[in-house]
């Protein structure tokens, strides 16, 4: 994990896509990838002092599970 996080933080630093005290909405969707997602932001958001927001998005793809 500690790779992607870097990953992470190296691609957001050359492209400046955020920087300190940052609010950042991160779309999630509560599939494995969101929740990967979710995670490593809440990492780097504690370096950064980058305040996250989240939206739920449904795309409807496990009928009731999604609603859940």
């Amino acid at each position: 994990m500690t790779n992607l996080i870097k990953k992470v933080q190296n691609f957001a630093s050359v492209n400046h896509l955020w920087e300190k005290d940052s609010k950042i909405v991160i779309g999630i969707s509560g599939g494995q990838d969101s929740a990967c997602l979710l995670d490593v932001m809440a990492k780097i958001s504690r370096k950064y002092a980058i305040e996250l927001h989240l939206a739920h998005v449904n795309y409807g793809l496990r009928k009731k599970d999604s609603d859940r």
